[in-house]
């Protein structure tokens, strides 16, 4: 009886025991039972909501994977910041989850609306860690075009950290691909080997023909903007041994990444080219003007001023007026009406009536500058060609 008793006891023991680490699930020194009351583990366990209103330690949260598409979709549209602690902690989340299987859930029950398809892309983007080909594979079957480039660069990003070989030869395979994917995928691919391995990248670079291709050069530029960033010298001078038309988009991606710190110092790797090429230029000349314009306005356009290239005045001015715009309409607008070069102030114009609110004053501008034009038709064309 006495030993009857002893196993009795022994027994109940370890059930309490069992069962109290069962139903406590402690999470971060917290127990289900003191907080939801009456909640079962499995119950506990499928509700996202349940369990993030279990007051725990933060790092705790980070353990829990998601168990829907649903329950990861409602935390990421809750963090608006991708760069906070709190997106961090969702994808060290996400680590812990089975991404496969909420992506297709996701794909399946939603549209993939903007916060849809960002939370698409981030599932096949932490897959991609693991299983880059299944990644790949999903991202090119997203129906949605625009979340499909998305996916697609994100998936290549990842890639290229682990196996820049395959990553690239993959691009290739896709090179009949529509353009603007083309673009997200070199962008996404030399982006990230110019931190991992920029002697790749260079001859990769090298050997892009020198047809003009805007979506392979965005690429390059990219490239150099990240090279730079990381030693400035070094991609100047690795640029300095590219031949043209590779030295000019180098030097363009280098005086974006500039423009932050130094407008002054980017403006002056560009101001050499001739106006024909500043086309090519449109997208960094607009960086470099556009943070100088925050920095030191008056500087900004005193540089403008004393600029001979009429072609690369032209490009700039149009960006630093509708960055002025956006803060000081009246002043932006009166700057434009004085400007010398009826061409220029009237591409501005044109340019301002597209990109504010402020169309009748805009319009009531151009109607006053074409009066007092001595070259109407050519200002008209200025219009129609804009």
């Amino acid at each position: 009886m006495k030993n009857t008793l002893l196993i009795l006891t022994t027994l109940l023991a370890f059930g309490a025991c069992f069962l109290a680490g069962r139903w406590s699930m402690n999470l971060g020194g917290t127990s289900v039972t003191s907080v939801v009351p009456g909640v079962s583990p499995d119950t506990f366990e499928s509700n996202e909501s349940l369990r993030l209103s279990v007051p725990r330690e933060p790092e705790a949260l980070v353990t829990l994977p998601f168990t829907s598409a649903a329950d990861f979709l409602q935390a990421a549209k809750a963090i608006t910041d991708r760069c906070s602690a709190e997106w961090k902690q969702l994808l060290a989340r996400l680590d812990k989850s089975d991404t496969e299987k909420l992506y297709l859930e996701l794909t399946t029950e939603y549209s993939l609306d903007h916060s849809e398809s960002f939370a698409a892309v981030a599932l096949l983007q932490s897959l991609a860690k693991h299983r880059p080909d299944r990644a790949w594979q999903l991202a090119d079957e997203t129906p949605n075009d625009d979340c499909r480039r998305f996916a697609m660069s994100a998936v290549m990003r990842e890639w290229a950290k682990q196996n820049p070989g395959a990553a690239w030869k993959k691009i290739q395979e896709h090179d009949n691909d529509d353009p603007s994917t083309k673009h997200w995928l070199m962008t996404a691919f030399l982006g990230e080997i110019a931190k991992t391995d920029p002697q790749r990248g260079i001859e990769i670079i090298r050997n892009i023909s020198p047809e003009y291709d805007i979506y392979k050069w965005d690429g390059v530029e990219g490239f150099f903007a990240t090279y730079a960033s990381e030693n400035l010298e070094a991609a100047k001078k690795l640029a300095s041994t590219l031949g043209e038309p590779h030295r000019l988009h180098a030097l363009a991606g280098i005086a974006t990444k500039l423009a932050a710190t130094d407008p002054a110092a980017a403006l002056a790797l560009l101001d050499k080219y001739p106006p024909k090429q500043w086309e090519n230029l449109f997208f960094a000349g607009r960086s470099i003007i556009q943070s100088w314009m925050e920095k030191d306005m008056p500087a900004a356009l005193a540089a403008l001023e004393n600029m001979d290239n009429r072609t690369a005045v032209e490009y700039m001015t149009r960006s630093a007026m509708e960055k002025w715009s956006e803060t000081d309409f009246d002043a932006a607008l009166a700057y434009t009406m004085q400007l010398g070069n009826p061409s220029t102030a009237m591409s501005i114009l044109h340019n301002l009536a597209f990109n504010t609110t402020h169309h009748e004053a805009v319009f009531k501008a151009i109607v006053e500058k074409l009066a007092n034009s001595t070259n109407r038709p050519g200002e008209l064309q200025t219009i129609i060609a804009n």
